[in-house]
């Protein structure tokens, strides 16, 4: 029996997961930073790999791998499903 495959494009979900947790503090004029709060920053990837899965009806012993490009290469890392 084959198992199935869930393949994500991490890229793509933690840039979306960055944008919308950070914060932006203005100092003074034309002095802006950004910042994140890694704990939000992980409950919110967890959250969203959660949902994906849910919401496409993975089986339980699915492969669930998220896939990034990092200096030309591809890489995978698989998360556990349960």
């Amino acid at each position: 029996m084959e198992t199935t495959q869930l393949l994500i494009d991490g890229d793509i979900l933690i840039y979306r997961i960055c944008w919308a947790v950070q914060s932006e503090v203005e100092w003074e004029d034309g002095v802006v930073t950004t910042h994140v709060n890694l704990e939000e920053l992980y409950h919110q990837a967890d959250k969203a790999v959660t949902n994906i899965i849910e919401s496409l009806s993975v089986s339980k012993d699915a492969d669930v791998v998220i896939c990034d490009i990092y200096q030309g290469k591809v890489s995978g890392h698989i998360v556990p499903n349960s």
